[in-house]
């Protein structure tokens, strides 16, 4: 992630100079966590938090002009792959093998558990989550409709591209629904057809 004179800081953030954001002091960096053995996959902020994302964990860091304190952290909360996490205009959503986490600047929600009601069994949830190594998971968003899409499919280094299997979160009306399997162009058609590309 970070190196400096040949020595690696896998846990550590870099900070920008103020007005300078392409320049970095040495000097300049946030370390949370650090050797426990986990690494940072993926970096992502919602107004004044930072979002940092280990296999293992999400930590939120809240930024100010010149320092940051740790807002909080949510085990069982990380990603494995930047293609889990999406940010909306409502805030950040992600997925893993736990659920389906939206983070609204304040506190972290999981859509899955709507008011203490299962939206989805969670044996279901974990038997399309459950990747395996030539898979992987992808969470993106559509505005217009407000929907989260969660796919499982193929990894891009795969000659060819099979069905993909995955679910339909809809940001408004708070309900799932299952897509078994379907193809990558159905949701770019849905995608055009809703004005979003």
């Amino acid at each position: 992630n970070v190196q400096f004179s040949g020595e690696k800081f896998p846990d550590r953030m870099m900070k920008s100079l103020i007005n300078k954001y392409d320049s970095f002091a040495r000097v300049n960096f946030i370390d949370i966590e650090t050797q426990d053995a986990d690494e940072i996959i993926h970096l992502a902020s919602f107004g004044d938090k930072l979002l940092q994302f280990k296999r293992n964990i999400c930590h939120v860091v809240a930024t100010q002009e010149d320092y940051e304190v740790l807002d909080s952290s949510y085990r069982y909360a990380g990603v494995s792959n930047s293609s889990q996490v999406t940010t909306t205009d409502f805030g950040i959503i992600w997925a893993n093998i736990n659920g389906l986490f939206f983070y609204n600047g304040s506190k972290l929600q999981n859509l899955l558990d709507f008011e203490g009601t299962e939206l989805l069994d969670t044996a279901t949830w974990k038997n399309v989550m459950s990747s395996k190594e030539d898979e992987q998971v992808i969470v993106g968003y559509n505005a217009p409709t407000k929907d989260i899409i969660i796919m499982v499919q193929k990894r891009a280094d795969q000659t060819d591209i099979v069905n993909s299997r995955g679910f339909v979160y809809n940001l408004y009306k708070k309900n799932i629904r299952t897509n078994g399997e379907f193809y990558i162009d159905n949701i770019l058609n849905e995608a055009i057809q809703s004005g979003y590309i």
